[in-house]
């Protein structure tokens, strides 16, 4: 409603169809209200470290988080019929999604609900784990394939929450 299909054709013909500027501004546009409202709500704690972007010891983090992918990466590459390995494609389905969905259901959902409004690991993960999965439901493209990707991603989201509190609450 308020996206619009103006605001789309304008981006698109802005990347030339490469949907990696149109992508980002649709995720900022999406869940910037829930980043300016988490960053509202939790004045005293500094922006970058509610969303989980404290950048201390972030270098082990780049060989890590590869690491952790790789075995995803490479089902999805062995599995899929519509693998797409262009620049566009790689930034606007792997790093952003990544990015993003680290920053809203860990660091703004899981994040607030467990380290800031002190909610125990259990009912914070499941809440936002749930919704993460929930998230996927777009994956399925029949009931089984559905339920199927919506617990998958549910249980990924409790490991990524347990992860986020290991690493000392970064994404």
């Amino acid at each position: 409603m308020f996206w619009g299909d103006n605001w789309s054709e304008v981006l698109l013909r802005l990347d030339q169809q490469s949907y990696v500027l149109h992508t980002l501004v649709m995720y900022l546009f999406l869940y910037g209200p829930l980043l300016l409202g988490s960053s509202l709500l939790f004045k005293p704690t500094l922006w970058h470290e509610l969303l989980g972007l404290n950048i201390n010891g972030v270098q082990s983090y780049f060989i890590a988080a590869p690491t952790c992918c790789l075995p995803m990466t490479l089902g999805y590459a062995l599995l899929s019929t519509e693998l797409n390995l262009s620049m566009s494609a790689i930034i606007t389905g792997s790093v952003y999604a990544g990015v993003f969905e680290k920053i809203i259901f860990r660091a703004a959902l899981f994040g607030v609900l467990f380290h800031y409004c002190r909610w125990g690991f259990i009912p914070a993960a499941l809440i936002s784990s749930i919704i993460f999965g929930l998230d996927h439901i777009y994956q399925g493209h029949d009931l089984l394939s559905t339920v199927m990707a919506v617990a998958i991603t549910s249980v990924a989201g409790t490991w990524f929450s347990w992860l986020y509190c290991e690493c000392g609450y970064r994404v």
